[in-house]
């Protein structure tokens, strides 16, 4: 069977030619350690132990989806979510700021604010 031809490397501006996969060996490299980077732990990224017991709290005293109750649906919740998000300056423990989401209505809202960021101001 006829081996297939050698296809430059989808890196932007990269000479090199690949006869397999889609990068060469160094921008392979390059992603494998940027997708390492990108998530880091729980416990680095802020929540810690003080966040567990503030996030028992804020599930204990308000058990179902703040946003779906909102729409007349009755779901539990199991994400505690930081209304102004602390990328905006809010405070990391303020119960006042943190509302009891279901991780449907989280990653909704959490996309939205993403695409709102990416978005120019208009």
């Amino acid at each position: 069977m006829p081996m297939r031809p050698p296809r430059p490397c989808v890196a932007p501006s990269c000479p090199a030619l690949v006869a397999k996969g889609s990068r060469c060996a160094k921008h392979r490299r390059e992603t494998y350690r940027r997708q390492d980077n990108q998530r880091t732990s729980f416990h680095r990224r802020g929540y810690g132990k003080r966040w567990a017991k503030v996030r028992r709290q804020v599930l204990n005293a308000e058990p179902l989806c703040r946003s779906c109750a909102r729409e007349g649906h009755t779901t539990a919740a199991n994400v505690v979510d930081h209304i102004i998000p602390k990328a905006r300056g809010a405070e990391d423990y303020d119960l006042d700021n943190l509302q009891p989401l279901c991780t449907s209505c989280h990653n909704r809202k959490t996309m939205n604010e993403l695409n709102a960021r990416r978005r120019p101001n208009r």
